[in-house]
């Protein structure tokens, strides 16, 4: 609550005032006639209020440009998002590396497996969840497509990763995992890390260089 914003029913705030942090107090209120909820509508009513912090403007301040920023942020994601599936949606594979693709394939209904295997238990089967080998297939194929084709664009248009960049993103993915760099480098290849870099780099281009419009 920000005191003095009127987003109470009138005397709320103003039995607020003068509480200190932790304190208990019970004030007496009458909802206004106007009051959307016409069971309540002028209706007298107590407010059993605890006082759990005070925070200064200048937290709120802080408290806004934190939520500002993270908007902004989720605001360029989906842009990115709708750009990126545009692009791969337009885009036409002439041919994929079958046993590759067929491997990954293979390790995704694997993978399913495992994961839903306490179910199975109970009679239900991947099937049941729409996971088939096909199903699986065409993921993979998913999976490469979007692949080539951010590497068919960082080709054209010259996009490369230095050992900086390279080291600065594995810095990041690690820090957010919670290991070491070095620990991190052990379970992923340069190659997943660089991918996750170009996207980023290409995407930031496109973003900036196209129109968007609200749905």
């Amino acid at each position: 609550a920000v005191l003095g914003a009127g987003g109470f029913i009138p005397g709320f705030e103003e039995g607020i005032v003068g509480m200190t942090v932790g304190e208990v107090k019970t004030i007496d209120v009458t909802f206004p006639e106007n009051y959307g909820n016409t069971e309540l509508a002028g209706k007298d009513a107590k407010f059993e209020i605890t006082l759990n912090a005070v925070y200064a403007d200048s937290v709120f301040d802080a408290v806004r440009a934190e939520l500002e920023e993270a908007r902004e942020k989720q605001i360029e994601n989906t842009k990115k998002q709708y750009a990126w599936t545009a692009i791969v949606e337009g885009a036409t594979v002439a041919g994929y590396p079958e046993k590759a693709v067929q491997k990954l394939a293979d390790d995704l209904y694997g993978y399913y497996q495992a994961l839903y295997y306490s179910y199975t238990q109970y009679g239900l089967t991947l099937e049941n969840l729409g996971i088939t080998e096909e199903s699986c297939l065409e993921e993979a194929k998913g999976t490469f497509k979007e692949e080539m084709v951010l590497y068919s664009i960082a080709k054209a248009n010259g996009y490369t990763v230095s050992d900086e960049e390279y080291e600065a993103k594995v810095a990041s993915l690690a820090e957010t995992q919670q290991i070491s760099a070095s620990e991190y480098k052990k379970h992923f290849s340069r190659q997943s890390v660089e991918t996750k870099v170009l996207y980023e780099k290409i995407m930031a281009d496109v973003v900036a260089s196209s129109t968007f419009t609200e749905k």
